[in-house]
């Protein structure tokens, strides 16, 4: 594509990303991934949820994490779908929802929220199955 004198854009990576993600190629997508971090281009929500998605899909949430904090430092505000392929992953494996938002040091995902920012009344409803 620069060979015949055309510069692609964020959106036309993203077009490569959602492939990789489509044929479970996660390698794929983070080498496309990084060639818009190497252009200077900020991949948008959709681009990055496709990716995290994905993760959650295979089973790498902890990399979803790193890539959810990348979104913040680049700039890219997360949306609900960001959190929801996370959600979904600690939902199907049982997970108690409320250590996860709450920061509780006995679950290796505790990342939504702090202590103070929870409350009972989220407590209550926390729970996959309420």
């Amino acid at each position: 594509m620069r060979s015949k004198g055309l510069k692609p854009d964020a959106f036309t990576y993203l077009i490569f990303i959602h492939a990789a993600c489509d044929a479970n190629d996660l390698h794929s997508a983070f080498r496309v991934l990084d060639r818009t971090r190497r252009y200077n281009l900020v991949p948008n929500v959709y681009t990055y949820n496709r990716i995290i998605k994905e993760l959650c899909k295979n089973d790498k949430v902890e990399n979803a994490y790193l890539l959810l904090d990348e979104m913040t430092k680049r700039g890219v505000r997360s949306d609900i779908w960001s959190y929801n392929a996370i959600l979904a992953f600690h939902c199907n494996r049982n997970e108690e929802l409320s250590n996860v938002f709450r920061g509780d040091r006995r679950s290796p995902h505790a990342r939504f929220m702090s202590e103070e920012e929870s409350s009972d009344e989220f407590d209550e409803q926390a729970s996959c199955y309420a």
